[in-house]
């Protein structure tokens, strides 16, 4: 029987002498640090950190953003991350908050709610976003009147194998199977001679011409342009040659994220980037597709850069290629690639619109084209 989601008045709990929730700073970070580090969370460097905001060309456009709410009593034991994101929309451009890094101690979670409420109730962004839900927080989200993304499985992976030795030994060791090295050789190999079989293979990355590149160039500025003027109005995550530079910029560096283009004798024509995103809890190696565009309709062209990210991969050693989210023909053509799939515990993408004009556009499913360059999925 259907009983209507309890109110945020309803769920809150009072807050008791000697908590205190507030709005973050920058001199937060070794708690907020610590907090996610008792969490099991990943954790950045103070630079990395601050860089969301300090280098964000959002954020330097706006006054007055708050970088977060904690929940303090005699250390931080609650936070939320809130990064401003600017989208493109029917010709404008809008600013968008993205939610980011929640975590909340045990003894604390009964304060979690009031924590989101401020994430809700701010006024300066005209779209919330939530891309990286855990159980918990989805279920926190939906009181609060949050909607699930229309188009895209969010809620499932796509992925490929690149080292099958490797991947049986990191499963089975974690399953703590004996012998799990030795066994993962004769294991492996039959599961690549299966998908071997199975799958259609994927064209080679040399069939069109597929560059990679360690940096963004005015290329990119002519090629959003264009993108956006072919975009019929639909509402995406801006990606100006600026705005890559703050998105990816510390990860390029490092080689933890791979740029690949496909371009014709006309210039830029589509690209892909892909970030490292490793799987802790399993101890596996994982790279995952986070953003493709194409002009000129040219979904198609996703096939060779996937091609490319799995060569790359293969070279190093890499355990796995992951895809979550895209919509329409790109969600078609990575599902007809992909050898497995594989159930995440929640719906990762939520969102909530603060005028009602927005709200009812963005529940037709053809305004969207999501994937995990939005919100805070791959920062």
């Amino acid at each position: 029987m259907y009983t209507e989601p309890r109110t945020y008045e309803q769920e809150c709990a009072p807050i008791k002498a000697g908590v205190v929730i507030r709005e973050a700073s920058f001199d937060d970070y070794p708690g907020i640090s610590r907090l996610s580090s008792r969490q099991g969370l990943p954790t950045k460097s103070y630079v990395e950190w601050e860089h969301f905001w300090t280098a964000n060309p959002t954020y330097n456009c706006i006054t007055d953003w708050p970088i977060g709410w904690v929940i303090e009593a005699d250390e931080i034991v609650g936070y939320l991350g809130n990064i401003p994101r600017k989208y493109d929309y029917a010709g404008r451009y809008l600013v968008a908050a993205a939610s980011h890094g929640l975590a909340v101690d045990p003894n604390y979670r009964n304060y979690s709610l009031t924590l989101i409420g401020h994430f809700y109730r701010q006024t300066q962004a005209e779209l919330l976003l939530n891309t990286s839900a855990n159980f918990q927080a989805a279920q926190a989200y939906r009181v609060f009147r949050a909607t699930q993304v229309p188009v895209g499985d969010w809620n499932r992976a796509l992925y490929w194998i690149t080292d099958y030795c490797g991947f049986v030994d990191r499963v089975l060791s974690t399953k703590k199977v004996p012998m799990a090295s030795l066994v993962s050789i004769p294991v492996g190999g039959f599961m690549h001679l299966k998908d071997s079989i199975a799958r259609k293979p994927i064209p080679p990355s040399c069939s069109c011409r597929v560059c990679t590149y360690d940096f963004f160039d005015e290329r990119f500025d002519a090629f959003w342009k264009e993108a956006v003027r072919q975009s019929g109005g639909r509402l995406l995550a801006t990606r100006s040659r600026e705005i890559l530079d703050w998105h990816f910029q510390c990860d390029m560096s490092s080689g933890r994220t791979w740029l690949a283009t496909v371009e014709d004798r006309s210039g830029l024509i589509a690209y892909a980037v892909f970030c490292r995103q490793d799987s802790p809890g399993f101890g596996l190696t994982r790279v995952r597709l986070v953003d493709f565009q194409a002009l000129f309709g040219r979904t198609e062209l996703l096939v060779p850069l996937i091609g490319w990210g799995l060569d790359k991969c293969r070279e190093q050693r890499v355990h796995m290629l992951e895809a979550i989210g895209f919509a329409h023909r790109k969600q078609e053509i990575l599902q007809s690639l992909a050898s497995y799939r594989r159930a995440l515990p929640s719906w990762l993408y939520f969102y909530k619109a603060n005028n009602t004009t927005l709200a009812q556009a963005l529940f037709d499913p053809q305004i969207w084209d999501p994937c995990c360059f939005d919100g805070d999925s791959s920062l």
